[in-house]
């Protein structure tokens, strides 16, 4: 019986965790001053190394194995950007989530989030707003913070 109750409360947190990303990328799909762009692992599994926009796919190549899914927001125009920084005030406010790392300059201030979602799973959020422009790419997966950090090179 505590068997069958681990596995009911396992496919739940696993099924509450897909819903959760799924319901993220539904929100801001919907948002038409938002680039969305979401990359399951099957096509993380046959990405080449290569860099582009600031992100570094050849990092994310070489962790494909680790990393579950990747959503990368991207928005250049003032009602995006609100948007985002509505989001991230949003990551903020909830208390499971942690900041990681917080660096503000003048073009810029980035903001690194961290989400356990399972043993040793983590949602990972980075969170880049500018002045007419903002970023945020979610990662979850197996990770630590040094991996964020090699595929988030680019954007700090």
């Amino acid at each position: 019986m505590k068997r069958l109750q681990l596995l009911f409360f396992f496919i739940l947190t696993v099924n509450a965790v897909v819903f959760a990303q799924t319901d993220l990328y539904s929100r801001c799909e919907k948002e038409k001053s938002i680039t969305t762009v979401y990359i399951s692992k099957a096509m993380l599994q046959m990405m080449v190394n290569e860099n582009h926009n600031n992100i570094d796919k050849g990092a994310i190549a070489m962790l494909k194995d680790k990393i579950d899914n990747v959503l990368i927001l991207n928005t250049n125009n003032s009602k995006g950007v609100k948007f985002l920084n509505g989001l991230r005030t949003e990551f903020m406010s909830n208390k499971k989530r942690e900041v990681l790392m917080r660096i503000n300059d003048p073009n810029s201030d980035v903001v690194i989030f961290r989400l356990p979602i399972g043993e040793e799973k983590s949602q990972f959020a980075i969170s880049v707003l500018g002045k007419d422009y903002a970023t945020m790419v979610v990662i979850e997966g197996i990770l630590t913070l040094e991996d964020i950090s090699r595929i988030s090179k680019g954007m700090l």
